[in-house]
């Protein structure tokens, strides 16, 4: 500062802004402060390559914006959130503008923090920002620093950010208490949202405001199900890739029961079955997750349990004749076991000519799986005495013979 004896009021917001800049040295959206004089006369900053009046073409990018307004709500937020006990907010800064928004090695920083509202409770001298002094930047600052700037909280940061978009989008200089909004563009209802007049309809938060942006610019992602859906027309219509796709997209998914039970059971699955039989993780991990979402979005049905029992028993059909035991394995388990709950029998219709075909690895994949579903396995008992049946499936499908339990149990 100039002169032997300056002001008490601008050495007061010399002094504020080195006490902000110290608490806040540490983050890299900051001007921190290096140095400064005892009495508080003088302090030293690290050299800014731009300010943000100087780059304003370069935020024409939306890109570029996005960037230098989510560094300055990174700062904002630690600002705001060093608060005393007891207190609703901390630091606000009150005179964010184009000329306080800095260039420091590649990154955005925000300075002069010499009128910052400090945490409530913490004022050092009230009369400062009494009511009816106005306080900010022209443009810049929301209406309520011009009526009682002490009584300002985040949202008057929130105001200034917004004001500090219509510059950036417009190219335009903000008049004082008339939102600069966007004739057009994504930034447009953030800009409308972030600068209304009354603090309390404006984002109450950085966090909230930061959430508005995401809402409005961000492009949302579609849901799996949806994805799924559209890949299944695809499908139907004879595209490429398409049962690829959409057995990649289930298997990254098996926790989606509207993919599974509502698209995927759609599709007749022996249009999936070569993109299945070449991915054999892929396909384990779906098969394995058919089953266990079954009745968990909705109350189960007879027909979704029949479609469920049938889609695994087709896959296990292909994965016999393939000779992929796990897949054959797995695939029987889940259809074995909701065969057990439910007794289904059109699939059984299906399933019970298929056992009788079934030899070599296949057949004593197929009778382990049975074993292990026993309720399932004796609604196939007719094939017990079927010697044309492989041995190790007439063994499974057998009712127990009298006086077995007894004895395995004295053993």
């Amino acid at each position: 500062m100039r002169g032997k004896h300056p002001p008490l009021p601008k050495r007061a917001r010399m002094a504020r802004e080195i006490e902000v800049g110290r608490i806040l040295s540490d983050h890299p959206n900051a001007m921190p402060v290096w140095d400064a004089g005892a009495d508080g006369k003088w302090f030293v900053m690290p050299k800014a390559q731009a300010v943000a009046t100087e780059c304003l073409e370069d935020l024409k990018d939306p890109a570029a914006l996005r960037d230098l307004v989510e560094s300055l709500c990174s700062v904002l937020t630690a600002a705001h959130g060093i608060q005393a006990p007891g207190s609703p907010h901390g630091w606000v800064h009150r005179d964010i503008k184009p000329s306080n928004v800095l260039r420091l090695d590649g990154r955005w920083v925000l300075a002069d923090w010499g009128i910052a509202r400090r945490p409530p409770g913490q004022t050092t001298h009230p009369q400062r920002t009494r009511v009816g002094v106005s306080m900010g930047s022209e443009g810049f600052a929301a209406p309520e620093l011009s009526i009682d700037a002490h009584r300002a909280g985040p949202s008057a940061d929130v105001y200034s950010l917004g004001q500090l978009i219509g510059w950036a989008v417009t190219g335009r200089i903000p008049q004082q208490n008339i939102p600069l909004i966007p004739d057009s563009g994504p930034w447009r209802v953030v800009v409308r949202e972030a600068t209304r007049t009354d603090p309390s309809r404006r984002p109450a938060t950085v966090r909230a405001f930061l959430d508005l942006i995401a809402q409005e610019i961000d492009t949302p992602s579609v849901p799996p199900v949806v994805q799924a859906e559209t890949l299944r027309d695809a499908l139907n219509a004879g595209a490429a890739n398409a049962a690829e796709e959409l057995v990649a997209l289930a298997a990254t998914h098996p926790d989606d029961a509207a993919l599974y039970c509502d698209v995927l059971l759609t599709i007749d699955p022996e249009a999936l079955i070569p993109a299945l039989m070449a991915d054999a993780p892929r396909a384990l991990e779906i098969v394995r997750a058919m089953p266990e979402l079954l009745g968990t979005h909705r109350s189960t049905e007879r027909g979704e349990v029949d479609a469920v029992i049938l889609w695994l028993f087709t896959v296990a059909h292909h994965a016999a004749d393939a000779a992929q035991l796990d897949l054959l394995e797995e695939s029987c388990n889940g259809a074995f076991a909701w065969d057990a709950l439910w007794d289904q029998w059109t699939p059984q219709d299906k399933i019970r000519p298929w056992l009788r075909t079934l030899t070599g690895d296949a057949a004593g994949s197929v009778a382990g799986a049975l074993r292990d579903h026993p309720d399932c396995a004796r609604h196939f008992s007719s094939l017990a005495n079927e010697l044309r049946v492989d041995h190790r499936i007439r063994s499974a499908v057998s009712p127990p013979s009298p006086g077995s339990a007894g004895t395995a149990g004295s053993t």
